[in-house]
């Protein structure tokens, strides 16, 4: 993100330190259900019947880890000659998540005895729990693994780029 004065801003230098190493796609539904229920004259419960909110979407999570934060050890020689390189990689981390706005499918909303519909803040309420859930799932899972995995081989093939690294280092993960 370039400034007008032609830096960058805060924000911008965070986003290159970040190496996107996984990108998860999902498909979800949401189903939402209310009964309604009100009281004929203060007095007798009356239910109408119950609305449903049924809503399919996509969702875009993509993991990573902040490049700023690899830990770099030379040590000398091992036995064949080679530079041992210990590289620490940070945690993986969710860099951005997304929900697209055109992906977004109502596929029912309306009440099963009545007229009445569920709001679609509610829905959002509901999509935003969720999410949170996906997100924690996808860094604790196989994702979140694969993009660890991901890193590793980005950030070897960095490293062979730039030297004969191959021929001259030894890399250790810890």
């Amino acid at each position: 993100m370039l400034r007008k004065s032609g830096g960058m801003s805060p924000q911008g230098i965070r986003e290159i330190s970040q190496l996107v190493t996984l990108e998860y796609r999902y498909k979800d539904v949401i189903v939402i259900d209310e009964e309604q229920v009100f009281k004929l004259f203060g007095v007798w419960d009356i239910d109408p019947g119950e609305s449903i909110l049924i809503m399919q979407y996509d969702g875009i999570i993509k993991l990573g880890i902040d490049f700023g934060k690899i830990k770099i050890n030379e040590r000398n020689v091992n036995e064949e000659g080679k530079t041992i390189l210990e590289i620490q990689l940070p945690p993986v981390e969710i860099i951005s998540s997304e929900t697209p706005p055109n992906t977004f499918e109502t596929i029912i909303n309306r009440g099963i005895f009545t007229k009445q519909t569920i709001e679609y803040e509610t829905f959002f309420k509901v999509a935003t729990e969720q999410q949170e859930r996906y997100r924690s799932d996808v860094l604790g899972g196989e994702p979140g693994t694969m993009a660890l995995e991901n890193a590793k081989r980005q950030i070897q093939a960095f490293i062979e780029d730039i030297s004969d690294a191959q021929e001259d280092y030894e890399i250790i993960w810890y």
